[in-house]
């Protein structure tokens, strides 16, 4: 029988997917198993297209890099317009590499757009029952999200197969996913290869913060607002970061967080990078436009004025060079003081 979203809805069932809606409560959180060198981790392409095989065997080299045997998706060349092949395919994609027994791991290949096109069409159920590790950034938010909040499970924001995968992603993400210890503070890099976060590092709202990490990119969890895609964010630390969007954007989707009700109960704030588009500064280069405009900065201390929780700027996660794996569902205390995070609970089991 063909997958379609009639046919895997009723195969799950809503009730499966009901009981899963407070995910992200401790007692709810399932972790997947640590990989280990000679693994093999899945490539999958859930939103854009890449089109050209040499970006595929340069992902594959990327995760094999690592220490894994890479295994690409049965679509993973696929494209449809500006997507990655059929929702459904996709879809496809995912669902194998979590029901494939050889598979111990999953990295997204790249964003774009489309991840959030096919989300009910997943088995969460199945996912839930058998959680493995899923690495990407972005549009892949959408997935991350998805994941915990309907199956339960931990997720990482971190680099897709097509990231520079220099020394700093390489060592955030190995401990992220190949170690059973804590992550631990998140890194600052010594000696900077790329550009640093956007706006710089800077304490909006003083204080500290305990919770389970949840966030991603702004985008695609202002996208959600409102489906039950997205998980409940009370009690947890949320993490943000964009790229290429004006001010008055971010303060858009940042309010919607926050009229919607979806903000109640957060119990810190850290953004990633912020970084403008090329062509358009977010810093206004006349005095006279200065008193007219606000810059990233303002914004961010503006929103962080209004929901009165400890939050800082400038870590370093995003669409950055050199970037940080952050764990959803993972406990983690925030220091909007020091600027610093440290993710105190290991985010994979050893068995």
């Amino acid at each position: 029988m063909p997958l379609t979203r009639r046919t895997l809805l009723a195969a799950a069932g809503a009730a499966p997917l009901v009981s899963l809606a407070k995910a992200g409560r401790s007692n709810s959180v399932r972790k997947p198993k640590m990989l280990r060198d000679g693994d093999t981790v899945a490539i999958i392409a859930p939103s854009s297209a890449i089109h050209k095989q040499e970006d595929l065997d340069k992902a594959r080299h990327n995760v094999e890099s690592l220490g894994f045997k890479a295994k690409p998706g049965a679509h993973a060349l696929d494209y449809w317009g500006y997507l990655a092949g059929a929702d459904e395919n996709r879809a496809a994609d995912v669902n194998s590499a979590f029901a494939d027994p050889e598979v111990k791991g999953i990295i997204c290949l790249q964003g774009g757009y489309g991840a959030a096109r096919f989300l009910d069409l997943l088995d969460y159920d199945a996912i839930r029952r058998n959680p493995k590790v899923l690495v990407g950034y972005s549009d892949i938010t959408a997935l991350l999200l998805s994941l915990y909040a309907r199956a339960g499970v931990v997720t990482f924001h971190g680099p897709i197969a097509l990231s520079t995968f220099d020394e700093f992603d390489v060592q955030n993400l190995t401990k992220a996913i190949k170690s059973a210890a804590p992550i631990g503070q998140l890194s600052v890099p010594v000696m900077p290869t790329g550009s640093a976060p956007q706006p710089a590092s800077t304490t909006l709202f003083p204080g500290k913060a305990s919770g389970r990490l949840v966030g991603g990119n702004l985008s695609l969890v202002a996208s959600l607002i409102g489906s039950p895609y997205l998980p409940r964010l009370d009690g947890h630390l949320l993490f943000l970061e964009d790229i290429g969007e004006d001010p008055y954007r971010i303060d858009r989707m940042l309010n919607s967080l926050r009229i919607s009700g979806a903000i109640r109960g957060v119990r810190g704030l850290v953004f990633g990078d912020f970084s403008p588009r090329g062509d358009h500064p977010t810093t206004p280069t006349q005095p006279e436009d200065a008193a007219r405009d606000f810059t990233m900065l303002q914004v961010m201390q503006n929103f962080a004025n209004q929901i009165r929780v400890p939050a800082y700027c400038g870590a370093w996660f995003g669409h950055i060079r050199e970037k940080n794996t952050l764990p959803l569902g993972i406990q983690a205390n925030l220091d909007a003081d020091t600027r610093t995070v440290d993710i105190v609970e290991s985010a994979v089991s050893a068995t």
